[in-house]
């Protein structure tokens, strides 16, 4: 199973993928580790190509996990799945790999990802993660089309929302079998 951490920037994606992983043992694809780790600082430019390329690399990450361990849920983390052909490409990898893709769209008020975005300056692996890019990321937002569970993280804990991810997904699995 795939799941889309879906949401925008300061919404809590990554802190919640990362008690997914934690406590409960789904493997996150992390957008920005990758970047990191394949062009280093030097050579990030944030640009789409850059951003696209990732998520190429990841698919295949993916699909290669889940040819091996087809019961491994695998978080795709570090991008907004905010534009149609961001999901659009996600659901043609899953089909093509025959896994199930949920998505989990993670909302919170202005007021919050500002303060978790300026939190994290200098330490988030995204260096242009900027409250201005959360602004422009935000008027340009599309649905989620695609089957997802939505949570406001202004409200509870990353655990209560990881909690209730789980039962979404166990859910979903039920609902296939």
């Amino acid at each position: 199973m795939i799941v889309a951490m879906a949401g925008l920037p300061g919404s809590g994606k990554s802190t919640i993928a990362r008690v997914l992983e934690k406590d409960y043992g789904v493997f996150i694809l992390d957008k920005d580790q990758v970047r990191r780790s394949l062009f280093g600082t030097r050579f990030t430019d944030y640009t789409s190509a850059q951003n696209d390329l990732c998520i190429d690399l990841m698919i295949e990450v993916a699909a290669y996990l889940h040819s091996r361990h087809p019961a491994i849920t695998i978080i795709f983390d570090g991008r907004p799945f905010s534009q149609q052909h961001q999901v659009r490409t996600l659901v043609e990898a899953a089909k093509r790999i025959n896994a199930k893709l949920y998505g989990v769209k993670l909302v919170c008020s202005d007021e919050s990802a500002k303060e978790r975005i300026e939190r994290a300056h200098g330490t988030h692996p995204a260096e242009n993660r900027t409250f201005q890019w959360y602004l422009d990321s935000k008027a340009k937002e599309e649905p989620l089309e695609v089957d997802h569970l939505l949570i406001n993280t202004d409200t509870g804990s990353p655990e209560d929302a990881a909690a209730e991810i789980v039962a979404y997904l166990r859910l979903r699995l039920q609902d296939v079998q």
